[in-house]
């Protein structure tokens, strides 16, 4: 759920904010969202048993993560290039 919230958050981000540094602000705040919610989830996840959909379900929120962090990258730098 919090991977989503942050891929949501970095498009609407990329649209509202807009001038120079409105797409590094929101590369900022993936970054740290991105990691905070992959150290809250191993955190969490730890010590329990998970079955072969628990780790589908963990691979997909981290890709999801990685997506995130990639296109706010990418929007960083076409926003500010182009």
């Amino acid at each position: 759920g919090l991977s989503a919230l942050l891929a949501v958050l970095v498009l609407v981000g990329t649209i509202v904010l807009v001038g120079t540094l409105g797409p590094f602000i929101v590369l900022a705040y993936a970054l740290l969202g991105a990691g905070l919610t992959f150290r809250w989830a191993q955190d969490r996840l730890r010590d329990l048993p998970m079955t072969d959909e628990d780790r589908v379900l963990q691979t997909m929120a981290g890709g999801l993560l990685a997506m995130t962090v990639f296109l706010a990258v990418l929007f960083a730098v076409v926003l500010t290039v182009g």
